[in-house]
């Protein structure tokens, strides 16, 4: 998602835009920008360029596993104001298409004002192993399964509602983005997992579709 919003927003002109993250991302996660840099140092001077475009920052490198790593919250709390919006990874998944949280995540910042939460439906059927959840230990608390057991449609609703799960620390508006539907069955399949959430449902809004091919539908129940 930080790639094609990255795209985006450098196509609409949108001002200042800082691009960066709260975890890790791997060295070849690429995004389109105009300027970039590393280290405290160049997020400050980029906090106060006057030159509008697309700011892709980051803290450090890890070269022996091949790692861009992001700044700590209060890093950027110290920042953002130099910039007119900030979209930032919180969360990784190891390109995982499910996960579990540690207790140390997602990292977010005080300043955030909308909370894109991902998951996709891909995996219903599937065995919980490490080969395709990230923290499959820790996903399994959530959705109250055990190990072996299949990823079922009522464990994703667990997920995206249980208080320790995909909008755990959200800050601001919660928004549930389903990707990966782009079939006409897969976008029923995501129209009907919408259905389960009625009053009281754990986002503000949510949306279905396909980052890869930028089609997308806004849930309206």
């Amino acid at each position: 998602m930080l790639r094609v919003l990255a795209g985006e927003l450098r196509d609409s002109r949108a001002g200042k835009i800082l691009l960066t993250c709260t975890t890790k991302l791997g060295m070849d996660q690429t995004v389109p920008h105009d300027f970039d840099g590393m280290g405290e140092r160049a997020l400050a001077k980029a906090a106060h360029s006057k030159e509008p475009g697309v700011y892709f920052l980051m803290n450090s490198e890890d070269r022996g596993f091949g790692k861009l790593i992001g700044f700590e919250p209060e890093t950027l709390e110290r920042y953002y104001n130099g910039f007119d919006i900030c979209i930032m990874e919180a969360d990784g998944a190891r390109q995982k298409l499910l996960k579990g949280w540690a207790a140390h995540e997602p990292a977010v910042p005080s300043f955030i004002t909308k909370t894109v939460g991902i998951i996709n439906l891909r995996l219903l059927g599937d065995p919980v192993t490490e080969a395709n959840i990230h923290r499959p230990a820790e996903f399994l608390k959530l959705t109250g399964g055990e190990a072996g057991d299949a990823v079922t449609l009522s464990g994703i609703e667990r997920i995206v509602s249980h208080p320790d799960g995909l909008f755990r620390h959200a800050r601001g508006e919660r928004i549930l983005f389903i990707n990966m539907a782009e079939s006409p069955a897969e976008i029923s399949q995501a129209e009907n997992f919408l259905k389960r959430f009625g009053v009281g449902a754990p986002f503000d809004r949510a949306v279905y579709g396909s980052l890869f091919n930028r089609d997308y539908h806004i849930w309206l129940p």
